[in-house]
């Protein structure tokens, strides 16, 4: 790899926050940032070239490797919370999200991964929970982690793989350099959407129907049909947080679809009953499936599950979701015109 590109790849992993681990499709780690030493106690030296089962609690099922297994068979990736085993043989409670790498033909070539440990999120959270600006904020710094900061991972891998290719295989490492280009418009429209999300100035000039149609067309850009019903008339005086509440988990429903569905149809119901208005977002894509005795649980879009959950809580709402494997993923939610 050439110099710059090695010092652009190293920076951007260390300058993360969450542990950053990347594996080959044998399960070999390649990648072990600052955080990941912090975290599970291995120093990168002592990593990099291992299995990446030392992390695997002994009494755990072979589902470690899913992951690799699932990056190889196709493109989807996953969010977990699940358990690890530190160097020093303590088990820690962790979110993983997880993504498969491919090179410039397309192939899988390994798995990269971002950890967090649960305990220290739930710490911060159960302090927080009544501070709405620092919740939004926390919100946020979720959606960074599933999003950008995933992005940015793998872009620093697809660097490293783009500079071992510039003599050897030109051709190859050009096709790397336009895929990384595609990453880095991705991450701008990420950022873009998250700093809008902070005040969506479009529910100070229109109401949360017109709000929820402009999602539903953007969701129409990407080649996904989606049938849009609304019931009732929005006529009751909606509290602004509500409604931004509102807006925001249909916006996070639609993102699923979009990252983790792999559907092409879905649908969106607005119904405005007297003193609430219910929200139902459907797709028949993949779903997902947890029984009480897996080690590891889908977490249903990661963050994005938790996050609509709180919104829907902070109002006096509820949100549930009901999803079945093979057959797709509802999510229903109750939000009052006022919160008590």
């Amino acid at each position: 790899m050439s110099r710059p590109l090695e010092a652009t790849s190293h920076a951007v992993l260390q300058a993360v926050n969450d542990a950053i681990i990347s594996c080959d499709i044998e399960g070999v780690v390649v990648t072990w940032n600052r955080e990941a030493e912090a975290l599970y106690g291995y120093t990168a030296v002592e990593a990099i070239g291992s299995s990446l089962g030392i992390i695997k609690p002994p009494e755990f099922p072979p589902t470690l490797m899913a992951g690799i297994e699932d990056a190889s068979s196709g493109p989807a990736s996953r969010n977990i919370e699940t358990e690890r085993l530190t160097k020093t043989k303590q088990i820690v409670e962790v979110a993983i999200s997880e993504s498969p790498i491919y090179d410039g033909e397309g192939s899988v070539v390994g798995l990269a991964a971002i950890h967090r440990e649960l305990s220290k999120q739930k710490l911060a959270e159960k302090g927080l929970r009544d501070l709405a600006v620092v919740g939004e904020r926390n919100r946020l710094a979720r959606e960074f982690h599933d999003t950008l900061v995933q992005t940015l991972a793998v872009m620093a891998l697809r660097l490293g793989f783009a500079g071992e290719s510039i003599i050897s295989d030109p051709i190859a490492a050009q096709q790397e350099l336009a895929s990384i280009e595609l990453l880095v418009k991705k991450c701008k429209e990420d950022v873009r959407r998250s700093l809008w999300d902070l005040r969506p100035q479009g529910l100070d000039s229109s109401g949360l129907e017109d709000a929820v149609r402009k999602e539903v067309e953007s969701i129409r850009d990407k080649e996904i049909d989606v049938a849009m019903r609304v019931s009732g008339a929005e006529t009751v005086p909606m509290d602004r947080q509500n409604k931004a509440a509102a807006l925001r988990i249909v916006q996070e429903s639609v993102n699923n679809i979009v990252n983790h569905a792999m559907t092409k149809t879905a649908s969106v119901y607005l119904g405005f009953e007297p003193e609430e208005v219910c929200i139902t977002v459907a797709d028949n894509g993949g779903g997902f499936e947890h029984s009480a005795g897996q080690a590891e649980s889908p977490a249903g879009g990661g963050f994005g599950l938790n996050s609509m959950q709180e919104r829907a809580r902070l109002t006096g709402g509820s949100l549930k979701v009901r999803s079945i494997l093979g057959r797709g993923t509802t999510v229903e939610a109750r939000i009052p015109y006022s919160s008590p």
